[in-house]
Order: structure tokens, then sequence, then C-alpha cells
């Protein structure tokens, strides 16, 4: 028997129905659903307010899957309470990248890479808030509280925005990732 518990906070709304879980907290509402077949996941809700994940064959697999499951939802519970955060910062030796945020389009382009004339272009998922006062710093700002939408979006950024074939010490033009934080407001 592999299990691990997760204790829910009092301000987060858990629902499970058919392998798929529903958490519900002050950022709004997030769902999964996990489709193996030999994980049970258990909510009690009483005084300790805890969600179960078990799985009852014990080997490596097994406890990979039940620890994977038990951070996915856990992620989950702090992305409807607090949220997260990514800082993309914007690095450029000689031609100055230029990045603007179209609203009305939930896109974000990026023009002027390495000196090119062509504009990249990124859809911005709809649970996926872009902060656009700090683009005259040289950073981007991603807030959503869903972890998986933001780090797919950014590892989609700094991938494109890469030089490839080169010494990565002397060119070091493009977006990286400089930091993740969970926030506390959205």
């Amino acid at each position: 028997l592999v299990q691990s518990i997760i204790n829910v906070p009092k301000d987060v709304k858990i629902r499970i129905k058919e392998k798929t879980i529903y958490t519900k907290g002050i950022n709004g509402e997030l769902s999964k659903k996990f489709n193996n077949k030999n994980v049970n996941i258990i909510y009690k809700k009483n005084d300790s307010n805890s969600l179960i994940v078990r799985c009852y064959y014990n080997n490596k697999s097994s406890s990979a899957i039940v620890r994977t499951i038990t951070s996915i939802i856990y992620n989950m519970i702090i992305g409807v309470s607090k949220g997260f955060t990514y800082l993309l910062k914007i690095v450029y030796s000689h031609f100055p990248i230029s990045v603007k945020y179209i609203q009305n389009e939930n896109t974000l382009e990026i023009t002027n890479l390495f000196g090119l004339k062509r504009i990249d272009s990124f859809f911005i998922p709809s649970s996926v808030q872009v902060c656009t006062n700090n683009l005259n710093k040289k950073e981007i700002i991603l807030l959503s509280k869903d972890i998986e939408t933001l780090g797919i979006l950014s590892s989609l950024i700094q991938n494109k925005c890469s030089i490839n074939n080169k010494d990565c010490r002397v060119f070091i033009d493009g977006i990286y990732l400089a930091s993740k934080e969970v926030n506390s407001l959205i």
C-alpha cells in the first residue's frame, strides 16, 4: 500500500467525480482528470480536511505515480488559493528586442530578435495574465492559477527566443525565465 496525504486549506473546496478533481478557491476553479486505474483518490471532509491518494501495489512505478498525482493536486490547491508568477527577463547585447502585448487578440509579439525582421507572436491562454507595465524594464511578468499552462507558455517563449548553433557565452540575446514565485494576489 502506497499512500500520500494532502491537507486542504479551509478556503479551498474540493469535489471528486469519476477520477476528475475539481478545486475551487479565491482565484477561481481548476479541474484535472486522472486516468490511472490503480490509484484511488479519497476526500475526507472532517476536522483535518484531508485528501488521500492511495495505490494498493507497492513498487517503484506506483509510488512515483502517487507522488506525481499528489504534487499535481497540491499545485492545483496553491493555484486556486494564491496563484503563480513567472518572471521572464529580456536580454540583448546589440539589437534591442521589443515586446508588445496586444490585449484584444491575446497575443504577445516579439520583434527585432537578433536583428531579424520577423515577428514572433505567441497566443496567451485566457487563464494567463500578462503584466505589461514592466516592458520598459525589459521583463515580462506572467500570472496564472494554472502552473502547467504557465510552464508551457514560458518554455515556448524561451525556446523560440534562443539562438542555436552559436556560442552561448557570446550570443546572449533572448528571453529567459528569471524566477518562479507563489503569488499572494492575482
